[in-house]
């Protein structure tokens, strides 16, 4: 019953902290539910709680306002009360009666045992005045769970509850209200709104508030969602209404309810094998989320029997013709055979997604419509060639005519065989509408606290459009899908417990037209990939700790197995497998449960785990000679390696010739090997069901290549980073050196604003954000936001960081956080090039308009135009400060560009003010530096997408969404293209949009297939018309016929056709852009400059690239004399590991060099 307890409130922000968790069991009893008497038991008190008095009042008081709510409903005249208690007339359930229970009262469903659970502490936590309604409270919470007991799924006994609600009395309304309004009883109120609210309203509206509150006591709002709900009620314009419900939520969001929530949901989803789906909210994934939502799959045991009943009768029929024409033709049901398989091929799974039944079934449908339609068309025909002789036929036997009558013998054979296959295929529809459902999938959307996407959240978790569409079909989404969906900014907590991870953020295109010599012209694309980069570099780290609880999860289950033999409890698994309808992996699981051996899995998890590390090479091997998953290869390994790395072997041959218990050997293993912090961590998952590998999907449109290529090594080499500087203890060198980055601009910043004559804008904003002058902490937050609200000043202080950075690398100066001066080869040019001075006098007579004052100087004292701005300048202490800092800022420049550093400014800048980013940076710098940029191809920290070292699968799914009252079906009803690094992440994606695509999911054996797929198909639809101006515009520039628009005019004219505009501004997100992508992914494979940016993502100094190259060459040929890439990647780490100090040597220091072997592949 969704009436959550109250664990806390917070007055200073309106959120309710809901109570979670079972309560302790205090005493028992039992309810009859008879209609003319019902009753409760004398109850029974646990023995550790005989001797509380308060629980035992507690307890009294609470039965006694159980019984009267029971008795109200005995004697109720309501039709639905009377109809629902007349279906479990005669019941008799046990109740508990729990301390610090979750909820007021609840159903508890295992199998056929029904339990009702009551909390108790309630009785104490409200008024004794109020204590009156207890019995309504009762009445309403008991009616829902009878309408369950009668059958009813949840959100139509919440309808039924609604009902009853509506047909109280005023007075019991009114005192149920008074507890349901109170702060203990009702998290949130939201059981009160809901009756509120769904009282009087039409039937979609009631469904639309079931759903919400079924999300919300799942999930209890982490912000004021009281004022939320005002803005949306209150506010008639959008941007109104965006202001206000940014400020509420950026105002009231508490982020540790929303991050405990995230771990206890998805406690609860993976418990019940529900696929947890995150993604940021877009409106390519929109629509497919909300299909996700509201997907369902069946058990094939309910619909095997009407499969073959369909399977028989599809054998059996055949189509008698008399009429010579059509049995020439041949027309029989075995031309329907592809579409009956489809269907008896459903009985192949356990579990079945309701969508691929449909699909199935849709497509048999129309197998036999075409079949109908063939033969009806025969049939006329027939009809026709035989139609002078039913005339004459008819004039001999005075009308009649026995062709015709044949010919409609044949059509009537023909609709009858044909309505037996149909009324087989409708006792499967009726079998599938009948059958349990299950849902499959809960959605997280990602959206950040925005000025602009924060009504977003609002809007969603309040289960409203928040595009404030008229589309039925997609309010119907949200109605009915609505309490498996939730949107939260909290991308770290839930991501690193979701299964999949569904990405689209854009990248963004653009072209434009160069001229050349000769009149011609050249075409440049450019991507922007940075968003999508810094998106994936920032949250690595949460995917890598997703991939390692899915790999603890592993281990863990490998220990159940081995303990299954060890405690000889074979056979009650194998029992408990057939009883319970389980995998035997599952029934392991309950069965070790049952047997209470927490301790013993979390310590023989450990040793597995260890045993990994030990050999994760080994696994690799036999991971890719037999094509089999990590876990299972390293199930083979541990029981076929005889090796010292294998500790569970040892620990097995160990307890196999002693006597002690296991138990007591796995303990002292653990002590032993030093592994018993590690066992006492895994303890908590020790009873948790084991989670398939989690997925990326990308999205959005990429061009061909790009999510193999980058996307992979953005993850992989962030989450690598992330390994190896926590194995080696570095993250606190890490952490500093953020701060040192920051320490470093905020110095450079203040040197900027002195140079810049800036003091009274730094006051100005320090001010502004209530910052207090003079506090050291806060002038350093002060000068951070000059350099992002400036970003010419930014720029240099980027410049003049990165140079610095230069001349400490190549010991031209030490490192001085402190003191920032200005790089030495900056102040040298300044020396060797004077012209720059001329040049900076220019820009301050320009800007500060000096031109009359210097002509009326020079005419004065009759000298050069020049002589004279030098001298007004230099004369006026704030005109010469101008000129020194146009002088530093273009010496600095060119120093740069001399450097061949120029393009790296900003990224520079981007990479260390950042923090997500910076700690990128820094594990970059502070593992070269300790001479371990080689550990990042150690097997052990590599979570890779694909290969021996797989923990994760990436694929690329692009949305085929057509925008508009399509919609809903284009997701639904075109088939969906999955492209996936290998087998295992294709059947990830076949299987997670097999949920609710009719039309069937196409796989495709790499993600660049897709990409491919995807810019083809936006090409010839969606973009057509931008790419036919495109081509006409570039044409008519290139043989200069004119203006474009003279053309574009003349052809609209027609009235039949729209000419769009062209142009070199063309590009964007989400406007069609695949002839920029295409073009860019093109000029890339023929570049010369491609290696240099492949070179650049792995963050490999220019200065040895062609060494590095020329090694990587070498490498790449010894794999003709490996047998498989793990020995190729070995032999390549041995050779590539001896080559740092070369490469060492040439730069002058240690440097961060990167996952050569994957680069090899890459380039």
């Amino acid at each position: 019953m969704p009436i959550t307890k109250v664990k806390e409130y917070l007055e200073d922000k309106g959120v309710s902290v809901a109570k979670r968790g079972v309560g302790k069991l205090i005493a028992s009893a039992r309810m009859l539910i008879d209609p003319e008497k019902p009753s409760i038991s004398d109850f029974k008190f646990m023995d550790d709680v005989a001797r509380s008095e308060v629980l035992k009042e507690a307890v009294n008081g609470v039965n006694r306002a159980l019984g009267e709510g029971l008795k109200l409903l005995a004697k109720s005249n309501i039709k639905v009360v009377r109809d629902v208690i007349s279906k479990i007339a005669g019941s008799n359930i046990p109740v508990l009666f729990l301390s610090d229970h979750e909820y007021v009262l609840d159903l508890f469903t295992e199998r056929d045992n029904k339990v009702i659970r009551v909390d108790v502490n309630i009785y104490g936590e409200i008024k004794e005045k109020d204590r009156n309604g207890l019995p309504v409270l009762y009445a309403v919470s008991l009616f829902n769970e009878f309408c369950r007991l009668s059958g009813l799924e949840e959100t139509d006994s919440l309808m039924k509850t609604v009902e009853f609600y509506e047909n109280l009395e005023e007075s019991q309304v009114h005192r149920l209200k008074h507890i349901l309004f109170g702060r203990n009883v009702d998290a949130g109120n939201v059981f009160l709104r809901f009756l509120e609210d769904s009282a009087g309203k039409l039937e979609k509206e009631k469904r639309r508030l079931a759903s919400w509150l079924r999300s919300r006591t799942l999930i209890e709002l982490p912000y004021n969602a009281e004022k939320v709900r005002a803005a949306l009620l209150e506010e008639k314009d959008l941007t109104s209404l965006r202001r206000r419900i940014y400020n509420v939520i950026r105002e009231t969001y508490y982020e540790p309810l929303d991050s405990a929530n995230a771990e206890r949901v998805a406690d609860i989803l993976h418990e019940k094998g529900v696929r947890l789906v995150s993604g940021r909210f877009s409106r390519a994934f929109y629509i497919e989320a909300l299909m996700l939502a509201n997907s369902k799959v069946l058990e094939c045991r309910y619909i095997r029997p009407a499969i073959d009943n369909l399977e028989k009768t599809f054998r059996s029929l055949r189509i008698d013709f008399e009429t010579e024409y059509l049995k020439k033709k041949n027309f029989d049901f075995e031309l329907l055979n592809g579409e009956i398989q489809r269907v008896i091929n459903l009985k192949a799974e356990e579990i079945i997604p309701e969508a691929r039944c449909e699909g199935a079934i849709e497509k048999l449908k129309k197998g036999i419509r075409d079949l109908e339609s063939s033969i009806m068309e025969a049939l006329d025909r027939a009809q026709s060639i035989e139609s002078r002789r039913i005339a004459e036929e008819r004039r001999k036997a005075e009308g009649s005519s026995s062709t015709w009558e044949q010919i409609s013998r044949d059509r009537d054979e023909a609709i009858r065989k044909i309505n037996i296959l149909r009324e087989a295929i409708s006792h499967l529809e009726s079998a599938i509408c009948d059958a349990p459902k299950i849902d499959p999938a809960f959605i997280v959307f990602f959206q950040r606290i925005s000025s602009t996407g924060s009504i977003n959240i609002g809007t969603l978790n309040e289960l409203m459009d928040p595009f404030f569409g008229e589309d039925e079909e997609v309010h119907e989404l949200i109605r009915e899908g609505g309490r498996n969906f939730y949107t939260t900014p909290n991308l770290h907590a839930w991501l690193r417990k979701c299964d999949d991870w569904v990405e689209a953020l854009p990248a963004y295109c653009a072209y434009r037209i160069v001229p050349v010599e000769g009149g011609r012209y050249k075409v440049e694309v450019w991507v922007q990939r940075s968003m999508l980069e810094e998106m994936f570099r920032r949250h690595a780290e949460d995917w890598a700790l997703n991939v390692e609880e899915v790999m603890a999860l592993e281990h863990i289950s490998i220990a159940r197995e081995i303990l299954v033999d060890l405690f000889k409890l074979r056979e009650e698994v194998e029992r408990v497998a057939e009883e319970y309808h389980l995998s035997r992996e599952e029934a392991a699981r309950k069965v070790i449960m049952n047997h209470n051996l927490a301790d013993e899995v979390a310590n023989l998890a450990a040793l597995v785990e260890d045993t990994y590390f030990n050999l994760c090479v080994e696994v690799a091997k036999k991971q890719s000679c037999d094509r089999t998953s990590r876990m299972k290869a390293l199930r083979m390994i541990i029981r076929e390696d005889e090796g010292e790395g294998n500790l569970v072997a040892a620990v097995l041959k160990e307890i196999s010739s002693k006597q002690a218990s296991p138990s007591l050997i796995l303990r002292l293993s653990i002590e032993r090997y030093g592994l018993k912090d590690r066992a006492e961590n895994l303890r908590r998952l020790a009873y948790k069901r084991r989670r398939n590998l989690p997925s990326v999907h990308v999205l959005t449109t990429l061009g061909p290549g790009e999510t193999q290529i980058n996307v992979r090594n953005w993850l992989e080499e962030t989450m690598a980073l992330f390994n190896v500087s926590r194995f080696y203890g570095l993250e606190k060198k890490v952490r500093k050196r953020v701060e040192d980055y920051r320490k470093k601009f905020v110095t450079i910043g203040r040197k900027l604003i002195k140079e810049l004559d800036m003091e009274g804008d730094l006051f100005q904003i320090m001010k502004d954000e209530g910052l207090h002058i003079g506090n050291k902490e806060d002038e350093a937050k002060g000068i951070l936001k000059i350099l992002s609200s400036y970003p010419e000043v930014a720029l240099e202080a980027s410049k003049i960081a990165l140079l610095l950075e230069h001349e400490e690398k190549t010991g031209l100066r030490s490192r001085n956080l402190e003191k920032v001066e200005e790089p030495s080869l900056v102040l040298k040019y300044i020396k060797e090039h004077p012209e720059l001075e001329s040049h900076a006098v220019e820009k301050v007579v320009t800007r500060n308009k000096l031109e009359s004052k210097v002509r009326s100087y020079a005419e004065k004292n009759n000298i050069s135009w020049d002589e004279a701005a030098k001298a007004i300048v230099n004369s006026d202490s704030v005109y010469s400060a101008e000129k020194e800092s146009y002088m530093l800022s273009e010496a600095r420049q060119r120093v740069l560009e001399s450097l061949n550093l120029a393009g790296d400014v900003w990224k520079y800048l981007k990479w260390r003010l950042d923090r997500a980013l910076a700690v990128v940076t820094a594990r970059r710098e502070i593992i070269a530096e300790n001479n371990l940029s080689h550990e990042l191809n150690n097997p052990r920290f590599r979570y890779d997408a694909a290969g021996p070292y797989k923990k994760f699968n990436l694929l690329y799914t692009p949305s085929r969404v057509d925008l508009g009252p399509e919609e809903v079906r284009s997701v639904r009803d075109t088939p969906k293209w999955v492209g996936g690094c290998d087998r295992e992440s294709l059947n990830a994606g076949k299987s997670l949009y097999g949920l609710y695509n009719r039309a069937g999911v196409v796989a495709v054996e790499a993600p660049d297939l897709a990409e491919f797929l995807k810019v083809g198909e936006n090409s010839f639809s969606r973009g057509g018309v931008f790419y036919l101006s495109l081509i006409a515009g570039a044409n008519i520039d290139a043989l200069g016929l004119g203006d474009f628009e003279f053309f574009r005019d003349q052809w609209n004219m027609r009235g039949d056709r729209i000419v769009l505009p062209t142009g070199e501004t063309y590009g964007g997100f989400c406007v069609p852009k695949e002839f920029s992508l295409l073009n860019a992914i093109i000029l890339a494979a023929v570049n010369e400059k491609t290696s240099d940016e492949i070179m650049d993502a792995f963050g490999m100094p220019r200065e040895i690239r062609s060494k590095v190259i020329e090694d990587l060459r070498k490498v790449l040929r010894m794999k003709l004399d490996c047998e498989d890439d793990v020995e190729w990647e070995e032999k390549a780490r041995e050779y590539l590991a001896n080559r740092y100090k070369e490469y060492f040597s040439i730069l002058g220091h240690p440097a961060y060099i990167s996952r050569l072997p994957q680069l090899a592949k890459t380039l």
